[in-house]
């Protein structure tokens, strides 16, 4: 009877009151409470809920155990798989505990489901239907989605001239997803697209003009917004390869980089225009390093960090690893990080092929690396060994299936998504 009567009393409670009691819990048991009833659920899950609590608990640091890699694959199948691709996630944790995280709702609830970006808790995902183009005219379907929460958003469609002339395949050059500093409630996607074409005079390619179309959809609004901005006379708005999709973003400092013969600094809560940073000396030097369009960026440590991605055999003789130290307004620093003889490594086969897949975002002396044989492992650079991470069994066609690490690094609540804001399909030029 006592608990019964406890239990009336709570929920007697005005909201207001509620939630002034919940967000004072450990963020556990704050997590726990979601499970009680679905007014508490509804309550935890509010952008002002989140809000509250990271104030109440701005001093505190979140452990290590909630950081994960999140490795999302997408892989061709045999032949004889009437599924032609499957698109998977999976998270590899800090530790030997079981991960916090479950992905298992992105494997399932869209089809041909692609993770693009991961800021934060947030993950940027795009779903490209076997009829694109058909019958509906285009359509590019980006969702934001919190694993966390299971919570997920479809953006309203990007403007039509993202797409090619059979209007058919999105024209995108680079792709950013970032959550705010100042409002853990609001994040931005944005969208760069190249307007002028690349032209070839001689043994140089140069552009028809200096010009960036940057799209922009904000959480408050739902909308999209136009900027038309100006870029280097000498930037290339190229993508890398496959496996290094260097023409997805890297988010740093509430700021969005990408990297191509120069690496683009964009923060889109702050300004209209974005910044463009040099590449290192060296890395100038070795022109095989852009026209192989093999530099890579990524956070490490809450540093930039910069590499050339290649795929490398017990022969490899050297990687060169440079962190980005001083940076101001377009001016930078660059140190050699990493110089590491390769051959010096105890690999476990001399003959298998293994492509660079990235460093460990919480640990910059790791590097992973997969193998033809299904082996993903992580390289230390200091210690020169080499320890197996995960075993890929499977059927895959493919020898190496393209995939990418996120770092994945929720903050103490999770990121509420909503679709309060009603979504608009309207360009504002601004």
């Amino acid at each position: 009877m006592a608990t019964k009567k406890r239990k009336s009393e709570i929920e007697d409670l005005r909201d207001e009151t509620l939630t002034e009691i919940l967000v004072r819990l450990p963020v556990k048991s704050g997590h726990q409470c979601k499970l009680v009833s679905k007014r508490w659920l509804g309550l935890t899950s509010s952008k002002s809920f989140a809000l509250c609590h990271r104030k109440r608990h701005v001093n505190h640091t979140i452990d290590d155990e909630y950081n994960h890699i999140l490795l999302a694959n997408y892989m061709i199948n045999a032949p004889s798989n009437p599924c032609p691709l499957v698109r998977e996630v999976h998270a590899l944790p800090k530790n030997q505990n079981q991960p916090l995280v479950s992905l298992d709702f992105l494997n399932q609830q869209w089809p041909m489901n692609l993770v693009l970006l991961v800021s934060n808790d947030l993950l940027l995902t795009v779903s490209l239907p076997s009829n694109l183009g058909v019958g509906g005219g285009p359509s590019l379907h980006l969702h934001v989605s919190n694993p966390l929460t299971k919570q997920s958003y479809r953006l309203p469609q990007p403007p039509p001239c993202f797409f090619d002339d059979n209007q058919r395949n999105p024209l995108i050059d680079f792709t950013g997803i970032i959550c705010s500093v100042d409002d853990p409630t609001q994040y931005k996607v944005v969208l760069v697209k190249n307007s002028p074409r690349l032209i070839r005079r001689g043994c140089n390619i140069v552009r028809s003009s200096e010009i960036l179309d940057i799209y922009v959809f904000s959480s408050d609004t739902g909308g999209w917004c136009n900027f038309v901005v100006p870029s280097p006379p000498n930037f290339l708005a190229v993508s890398k390869a496959d496996e290094a999709d260097g023409q997805y973003a890297t988010t740093l400092d509430g700021a969005l980089y990408w990297c191509t013969n120069m690496i683009m600094v964009y923060n889109p809560f702050d300004r209209d225009n974005p910044d463009f940073i040099d590449l290192p000396q060296e890395a100038k030097i070795d022109e095989m390093y852009v026209e192989q369009r093999s530099l890579c960026i990524e956070n490490v440590e809450q540093h930039l960090r910069l590499y050339h991605w290649h795929d490398i055999t017990a022969s490899t003789q050297t990687v060169t690893v440079w962190d980005l130290k001083d940076y101001s307004n377009g001016h930078a620093t660059w140190n050699i990080k990493h110089f590491v003889d390769l051959t010096s490594i105890n690999w476990q086969s001399a003959d298998v092929r293994m492509s660079i897949k990235g460093f460990d975002p919480f640990n910059g002396d790791v590097l992973y690396v997969y193998s033809e044989d299904h082996c993903l492992m992580a390289v230390n650079l200091r210690s020169k060994t080499v320890q197996l991470v995960s075993d890929f069994n499977s059927s895959v066609f493919s020898p190496i299936p393209s995939f990418r690490l996120f770092p994945y690094r929720p903050p103490l609540w999770p990121t509420p998504i909503t679709n309060t804001a009603v979504a608009k399909d309207d360009h504002q030029d601004t």
